[in-house]
């Protein structure tokens, strides 16, 4: 009978690195026979060290931490793992400490609900990283037994998908500092529920990747369940007044998703996050504001824009509360009692008589706006809600706009459209021209010799009528008197003015040269024109520009220009040098 040959002993050893490390350190070393398996590998646990938590990562087959090691549950309700395959060589894990911080997740139920139901949920990381995980096994630590059972499936790097039950509980994780993600569970509502969440403060329906960042320290998560129909409980309405004070309006009662938690705890968050449904009292009371009493009307009603009645524009929050004092205006029936209060915004209903007259193309008069008569203002309204549209008017080709709306005859006071009036006003207007834009350019082209391009000319540009006008200009243009500008270009440069509608200019080439043929073109809403001098007389009509050209050509035989002069002087300067040459030769 042959001998039996014993199975080669293979090595595998399995190190980590220390927390706080940056080398590894041997963690555990032994024996398994050739095509064995490493067992009871500890996939999980957390150390502690300069009190901060660490977490320990999968084990993975390279020192970089990239390549998962291929390792299996050894049993259903085992926390140990083992290699899939059969050991065939040496075998080295390795694993790293990772610093979390613990995120707790606390569910409530708000009405009845149904004990077996669970709800299948889902987290995604926006950031994972190499060595993100949420460990499926002994995770969450601390939680109860029921959920220590549920298994999380790893569905991509940082993906995880559960199933966990709707009761009130409350569940840890541990991630990675900084660790980005969102949160969303399959729909209940065809079970009847509305699910809500709670995070920094913020109440939300909803999560989008980004809304949670795993910072420093434990954070609290809140899941929300709540399932109609939900019981109306009584609520104490007040309304702010434009002073500030509130005045009670009466009992009401109000319901929705977790609203009204017999938890006291959620004292100061504010329930209408949760959209409640609203029931006012069955009476409001009568209001006194500064003198005058109002009495109050339904936003629907005929008499919601009515002088001397009052509306609630808005409800703006509802809190749980120890106690329900009375308001300013001492209205709290004794028979009746609740334990939340309702704040809203009165709206009173005060008018101001508004009046707008303009003064119109071409009039010296104010007169009424056309087809407008004078309209009530709430005096909490702003007054563009009813001042009336003023459209542009074109009067002989030259556009008109509305100035604006003043207090004064004078058109010195402007009025803020944003604001309100507390007494009866008329407010002033005209159309004046629109503001347009003339363009100034300045071209040097070759003629019988090359152009410079850097060669300037100087213009003057005077604007009629001289009275009342408002003209702004690019930064190049100067103010040399009334309504007269200089502005010094090159070639290919402009200069703008912005200028009312209708306004006639003249253009005047105050430096010009006879080295150069100077001519013009210019153009507005009505065609173009042009010219052969060094000066222009034109109307702006809608946006307008007006061209000079300067065209280089041979200087005159003839010509004396002061711009000219220096090539005679070289001339003669040759010719004087010349004669003195020869004259000192004859002597010789």
């Amino acid at each position: 009978m042959p001998a039996t040959t014993a199975p080669t002993r293979r090595k595998p050893g399995r190190i980590t690195g220390s927390t706080g490390s940056t080398t590894y350190t041997r963690e555990r070393y032994g024996y398994v026979d050739e095509g064995g398996e490493v067992t009871n590998i500890a996939l999980n646990y957390i150390k502690s060290w300069n009190g901060k938590e660490y977490y320990a990562t999968q084990f993975y087959t390279n020192p970089e931490c990239t390549i998962k090691a291929d390792l299996v549950q050894e049993s259903q309700t085992s926390r140990t793992y083992k290699t899939k395959n059969p050991v065939e060589s040496n075998v080295t894990l390795y694993k790293k400490y990772e610093p979390m911080n613990e995120l707790m997740i606390k569910t409530q139920i708000n009405g009845p609900s149904d004990a077996q139901q669970k709800a299948s949920f889902a987290i995604t990381s926006s950031n994972p990283g190499p060595n993100f995980t949420i460990p499926a096994a002994g995770y969450p630590i601390h939680a109860i037994p029921a959920f220590q059972n549920t298994q999380m499936t790893e569905t991509g790097p940082g993906d995880y998908t559960w199933n966990m039950p709707i009761q009130s509980q409350v569940f840890r994780f541990y991630l990675p500092d900084q660790t980005t993600f969102d949160i969303s569970q399959n729909s209940l509502a065809q079970q009847g529920y509305k699910t809500y969440y709670q995070w920094d403060g913020q109440v939300r329906e909803t999560l989008s990747t980004g809304d949670i960042v795993i910072p420093a320290g434990q954070s609290t998560l809140g899941i929300i369940y709540a399932k109609g129909p939900y019981i109306k409980q009584n609520i104490y309405s007040y309304g702010k007044l434009p002073d500030g004070t509130y005045v009670g309006l009466g009992q009401g009662q109000a319901s929705a998703g977790p609203l009204l938690s017999v938890d006291k705890a959620a004292v100061q968050t504010n329930y209408m996050d949760f959209n409640p449904d609203i029931t006012g009292p069955a009476i409001y009371p009568n209001i006194t504001y500064q003198g005058k009493q109002y009495v109050y009307a339904d936003a629907n009603s005929a008499q919601a824009r009515q002088p001397g009645y009052y509306t609630i524009s808005s409800w703006d929050t509802l809190k749980a509360v120890q106690a329900v004092e009375p308001g300013a205006n001492n209205f709290y029936p004794a028979s009746q009692t609740a334990n939340y209060r309702l704040n809203g915004t009165i709206h009173l209903n005060t008018y101001n008589e508004m009046t707008f007259k303009v003064k119109d193309v071409g009039s010296q008069q104010f007169t009424d706006v056309q087809n407008y008569a004078p309209v009530k203002l709430d005096t909490n309204d702003p007054l563009s809600s009813v001042a009336p549209a003023m459209p542009d008017k074109t009067v002989n080709g030259i556009t008109y706009t509305l100035k604006g709306w003043y207090t004064n005859e004078a058109l010195t006071n402007a009025a803020n459209l944003n604001g309100t009036m507390a007494q009866d006003t008329t407010l002033y207007g005209e159309y004046t021209p629109a503001m347009k834009t003339l363009t100034l350019r300045s071209d040097n082209v070759n003629g019988n010799l090359d152009a410079d391009a850097h060669q300037a000319f100087t213009y003057r540009i005077t604007l009629s009528p001289s009275s009342q006008m408002s003209v702004t200009a690019s930064s190049n243009v100067k103010l040399v008197g009334n309504n007269t500008y200089e502005v010094t270009l090159e070639s290919g440069q402009e200069a703008t003015l912005n200028v009312p509608d209708g306004t006639t200019y003249s253009i005047v080439q105050t430096n010009p040269s006879s080295l150069y043929e100077t001519s013009w073109q210019a153009a507005n809403g009505n065609g173009s024109v042009s010219g052969t001098n060094r000066s222009a007389a034109q109307q702006v009509v809608g946006d307008s520009t007006c061209t000079f050209t300067n065209r280089r050509t041979s200087p005159p035989p003839t010509a004396y220009d002061s711009n000219d002069w220096t090539p005679y002087l070289l001339m003669a300067g040759a010719l004087i040098a010349m004669a003195g040459f020869l004259l000192r030769r004859r002597k010789g």
